[in-house]
């Protein structure tokens, strides 16, 4: 038994790591995010920025059964659990650095009552291009119903002067912004 007992925990600890994460992607807001992380040596890269990694902990405790162990049904269900407390804590960070402005944001729900300036302060939140000196603004994808009412919403704030102040305005600081980005940036070989 002895020579069988490094495979036996090894293969344990890949149960248990594909039970953690089973349980952890069991979110489906989180399960439905797609990273792809390009790594240079010790930094990370996501979208072209650099990722600050955050420590986060968890802890969970199990029951000592002495000279008994654990049945493979609790093993299982305390690495689920475990998992799903990862993924509640991984959340709680996602949330905050989603609230930051930048190209992709938490998902929002216009209601009827709709107005110019929940269009513009969800655009705030965002990262905005600018190609031949004009905005290229994120696209907004909804429903045919909410997307007919912003597109009216729209129109109308270009005929009233004071929506088309608030519109020049946010393309002012989306500019700066975006022209201090691209001060900052590095060339890469």
């Amino acid at each position: 038994m002895l020579p069988e007992f490094p495979r036996a925990k090894k293969r344990a600890d890949e149960l248990w790591m594909a039970a953690m994460m089973a349980g952890m992607r069991s979110d489906p807001f989180l399960a439905g995010i797609a990273i792809r992380v390009q790594k240079e040596g010790r930094r990370a890269y996501v979208d072209g920025s650099e990722m600050n990694y955050v420590p986060a902990s968890v802890a969970t405790t199990l029951k000592a059964n002495v000279g008994r162990g654990e049945t493979v049904e609790e093993f299982y269900n305390s690495a689920e659990a475990l998992g799903k407390k990862m993924g509640d804590e991984q959340a709680k960070y996602l949330f905050k650095v989603m609230e930051q402005p930048s190209t992709t944001f938490q998902p929002f729900n216009f209601g009827p009552d709709v107005t110019i300036d929940d269009i513009l302060g969800v655009w705030d939140k965002m990262f905005v291009r600018f190609k031949e000196g004009r905005p290229q603004w994120p696209q907004i994808t909804s429903s045919a119903e909410v997307l007919g009412r912003l597109r009216e919403i729209m129109e109308q704030s270009l005929q009233d002067p004071v929506s088309r102040a608030k519109w020049q305005a946010l393309i002012d600081k989306k500019r700066k912004e975006y022209d201090e980005r691209e001060a900052r940036r590095r060339l890469v070989d």
